[in-house]
């Protein structure tokens, strides 16, 4: 049956075609009730057995690298659309990088497994049922040809024409002699395409069964040996399970990322332990390694692992060769602090990771207001162990951070107030303003300290805890005065960046301290994912958006906030799986954190899983019971899931005083996902009125597609100055 543009099949609508194969061919089309892009494979008759071979296949597995199906017709199957072009086509231009190569082959084993793991063999893994996705992602393909374990199915090994099944290039000598094939068949089809991924050539020219591949040179033993394994004739002589070749792959991979060039000095420093009495004094260990962290980033030739990445390890008993294993670095600083009145003993030891052998320790018993001085001795002490390894000369002088505070009780004010913001709550949010007012009493040149208050005003005003207004205007002024004391402040000119886009919805401007930012020096992972995410995505730039973002997780790979920009990302160009992948990575490293939790249910939400949004939405508002807009998408998905009474109860909560100012976005959302586009623009406009710092997100997110692109829809985007956007988001 061959479709043009405009056919219908049900409620999908074909827009093209896509190519054609053995089985059928395959189109573009869009699901018209939901307004995604779908591929449809539309199967000749006579292959109707194998049509209900793959729809079985396909609907048992559940995995990122493998190509999810929507729907299934009569003859035809509706998959996920993937983007991008085939490893096929890929390899058309040569082998591939190394570092690529390792990282598709993984995805392409762990999809394997996966297969395996449910009793499945594919049958024709062949570089043409690889499709690698723009965001560069494997997508396994043509399950046509997967046979179940022990399925007694006449076409086992042949079809109505008597031809072996699958690919010649790729089979294994069993299947080529008409053996049943089990897993072991997938891992020699395997090692074929690894082989031709790294070599840029087929690894058989002839009959597979008879000739021997040639010896692969220039890349590392370790994946030579893999392709030589999965590629013996005898079936019991390779891997016996994919699970096995996936374990070796990856051990190959951290092993090429695991340090960095002998000649790149790098350093992590870990949370000082508390030995402190009192345990409220954990803001200042932290501070103390945060301040020494600050410090070593000035320095020349020398890498630094981020905050986040570092701070992981805290309160964990680990072999310190692991601990810079795992973050990629040569040296660890690892110490203590004691506090007793106005007296502290630092303990400070710098271990090489390689033999975990200690390069340098030292003990500091001083006075507190002599802590500035011990953050000094301590960066001079590591820079002078490390000098001769650094590429560059050391500079001259101290490399303490800018803007140190004349106040020691400044200083620890502040660090306090940082301590308590990050914690992301109403009540140590008002902590954390006590303690930021408290430090610019006592030094109010004191940059940082302004900060902590903007970070305040803005932090209340995006979750909806005060007056939008309000709390811009005074998260501006404060902002505004640190880059008047300091103007390498990159985390004031990112604030001020997201006020003038989400409050003031001036995105010029927005851009403009965007890039002043990022020019700054150093630039925490968290101000590069806030640029993307409250700038670049609300404007419709996802490839600087992603290209921020990647430079905040190279710094930082455990750092929460830019794997939820990625996610925010993968989501606005509806690769849901991805979006999926990033979002649980987060909750690995900060399970009871909200966003996340939030993130992952519009997802659920976009992909039609209704009953794991509710799950998503319902942990989140668990979580942060007074953020109005998960109230809002947790009782909207009650009312989509049939249960309206229970959502509009929900809403109730809505007349706590706490909830009012979140009460226009939250119906909002609530009659969006009810597909009420009348009552929502109500809500809207009077959110958009009010500056609700959320509001923008109509210009991006999937979940509001559809009313976008109504009149009232239109017009809020117009006023919001994004009008423009709309047109370049997801599908």
């Amino acid at each position: 049956m061959s479709l043009a543009a405009g056919d219908k099949l049900g409620p999908y609508e074909i827009v093209a075609s896509i190519g054609a194969g053995g089985m059928g061919e395959v189109y573009r089309a869009r699901d018209t009730r939901l307004g995604r892009p779908v591929a449809i494979k539309v199967i000749n008759k006579h292959l109707s057995g194998r049509f209900e071979r793959e729809a079985r296949a396909i609907s048992m597995l559940n995995h990122p690298n493998i190509c999810t199906l929507y729907d299934v017709g009569p003859d035809f199957l509706v998959m996920e659309l993937v983007e991008g072009e085939t490893l096929a086509a890929r390899l058309r231009d040569g082998p591939l990088p190394a570092e690529q190569v390792l990282r598709l082959a993984i995805e392409i084993a762990d999809a394997l497994a996966n297969a395996h793991a449910q009793n499945m063999v594919h049958r024709d893994l062949k570089p043409a049922n690889v499709m690698i996705s723009t965001a560069g992602r494997v997508k396994l393909l043509d399950f046509g040809l997967a046979k179940m374990l022990g399925d007694s199915d006449p076409e086992v090994t042949r079809t109505v024409e008597g031809a072996v099944l699958g690919t010649f290039a790729y089979m294994s000598p069993e299947q080529l002699q008409g053996k049943a094939a089990d897993t072991r068949s997938d891992i020699f089809a395997f090692g074929a395409v690894l082989y031709e991924m790294v070599s840029g050539k087929r690894a058989f020219a002839a009959a597979v069964s008879r000739e021997e591949q040639s010896t692969l040179t220039g890349i590392p033993a370790e994946v030579a040996q893999v392709i030589a394994r999965c590629l013996r004739k005898d079936p019991d002589e390779r891997y016996a399970r994919m699970e096995d070749v996936k374990s070796v792959l990856e051990r190959s991979s951290k092993a090429s990322h695991s340090a960095p060039p002998e000649s790149e000095p790098s350093i992590a420093v870990l949370p000082f332990a508390n030995l402190s009495a009192d345990k409220e004094n954990e803001y200042f260990s932290d501070g103390l390694a945060e301040e020494i962290l600050n410090a070593l980033t000035r320095v020349r030739g020398l890498m630094v692992t981020a905050r986040t990445s570092a701070f992981a390890f805290r309160g964990k008993e680990q072999d310190i060769r692991k601990v810079g294993e795992a973050l990629g670095v040569r040296t660890v600083l690892e110490g203590s602090v004691r506090r007793a009145g106005n007296r502290i003993r630092v303990s400070a030891q710098l271990i090489n990771v390689s033999n975990g052998y200690q390069l340098w320790s030292e003990r500091y018993d001083r006075e507190m207001n002599d802590i500035f001085a011990v953050q000094d001795e301590i960066s001079q002490a590591i820079v002078e162990t490390l000098k001769q390894q650094l590429a560059q000369a050391m500079p001259e002088g101290r490399p303490i951070a800018v803007g140190q505070p004349t106040n020691i009780d400044a200083y620890h004010a502040y660090l306090k107030s940082r301590y308590y913001f990050f914690k992301l709550n109403p009540e140590d949010l008002a902590r954390s303003k006590a303690y930021a007012d408290e430090a610019i009493a006592l030094d109010p040149n004191y940059a940082p300290a302004h900060l902590a208050l903007a970070r305040y005003f803005g932090g209340v005003a995006g979750m909806g805890l005060k007056s939008s207004r309000e709390m811009a205007a005074l998260a501006k002024a404060a902002a505004l005065k640190a880059v008047e004391l300091n103007e390498t402040e990159s985390g004031a000119h990112v604030l001020l960046g997201q006020i003038a886009g989400s409050f003031e919805y001036d995105w010029k401007e927005a851009l403009r301290r965007c890039g002043l930012a990022l020019a700054c020096e150093p630039v925490t992972p968290e101000d590069r994912a806030a640029c993307g995410q409250f700038i670049l995505i609300p404007l419709g730039r996802l490839d600087e958006a992603a290209a921020v973002v990647q430079k905040a997780l190279t710094a930082d790979p455990l750092s929460p906030l830019p794997h939820i920009t990625l996610a925010t990302v993968h989501m606005c160009r509806g690769s849901y799986d991805h979006a999926i992948e990033e979002v649980r990575r987060v909750l690995e490293i900060q399970e009871d954190f909200w966003v996340p939790h939030n993130l992952l249910g519009a997802i659920y939400t976009m992909k039609g899983m209704t009953r794991e949004a509710i799950t998503a939405f319902e942990r989140a508002v668990q979580i942060a019971p007074w953020n109005g807009v998960l109230v809002g998408l947790l009782a909207g998905s009650y009312a989509k899931a049939g249960d309206r009474a229970r959502g509009e109860a929900l809403l109730a909560r809505l007349d706590a005083p706490e909830l009012a100012p979140s009460r226009s976005i939250c119906y909002g959302m609530f009659h969006v996902l009810c597909s009420e586009f009348e009552p929502a623009a109500d809500y809207f406009e009077q959110a958009v009125e009010a500056r609700h710092p959320v509001a923008f997100i109509l210009s991006f997110s999937p979940l509001f597609k559809t009313f976008r692109e109504t009149p009232r829809g239109r017009a809020l985007l117009q006023k919001m100055n994004l009008a423009d956007v709309a047109t370049r988001s997801a599908p």
